[in-house]
């Protein structure tokens, strides 16, 4: 689904030069003649701004060879949600929860019973659930909105718009 939004700002100036010209006559008998001429000249300068957001979204990937389908908190094949279970070589499979998506974010929670998972392990869930070329982001908010339901769990998260990324040149060298 492609949505395109244009929002058009027109910003309008207006710079207006009067000239005034007096001319004053005195005549011996008090007699005071005054001409007044008035010149206006009115520029008008007109800037329009455009901006053009598209909206792209793209559908995230649900991997039913590890979804957990019978039992507790199973779903269908196909659906836009839930418990997967990917193995690892180190003991317990990762769990993961895919949320419904709401329009605008996409969610996994990645989790293990006694420890976190690793970055390689993160990579592979984000290539499990979106394309490789597809930017998604974990997230580090302000302390007073953190919250902690499982030690072990980590989130990956994608916007529906997508996510600006640094240049390379700041993140390493090649």
């Amino acid at each position: 689904m492609v949505m395109v939004m244009v929002m058009v700002m027109v910003r309008v100036r207006v710079t207006v030069t009067v000239m005034v010209r007096v001319r004053v006559t005195v005549t011996v008998m008090v007699r005071v003649r005054v001409t007044v001429m008035v010149r206006v000249r009115v520029r008008v300068m007109v800037t329009v701004m455009v901006r053009v957001r598209v909206r792209v979204r793209v559908t995230m990937k649900y991997p039913d060879k590890y979804r957990q389908t019978s039992g507790l908190f199973s779903t269908n094949k196909g659906e836009e949600k839930g418990l997967f279970f990917y193995p690892t070589r180190k003991g317990a499979p990762l769990k993961i929860v895919a949320s419904p998506p709401d329009g605008e974010w996409q969610h996994v929670s990645v989790s293990l019973p006694n420890r976190t998972p690793s970055w390689k392990e993160m990579c592979i869930i984000k290539d499990l659930f979106w394309d490789k070329d597809e930017t998604v982001v974990q997230f580090h908010p302000p302390e007073k909105e953190y919250i902690n339901n499982h030690p072990f769990c980590l989130h990956l998260w994608k916007h529906s718009l997508g996510h600006v990324t640094p240049p390379s040149i700041l993140t390493g060298l090649n």
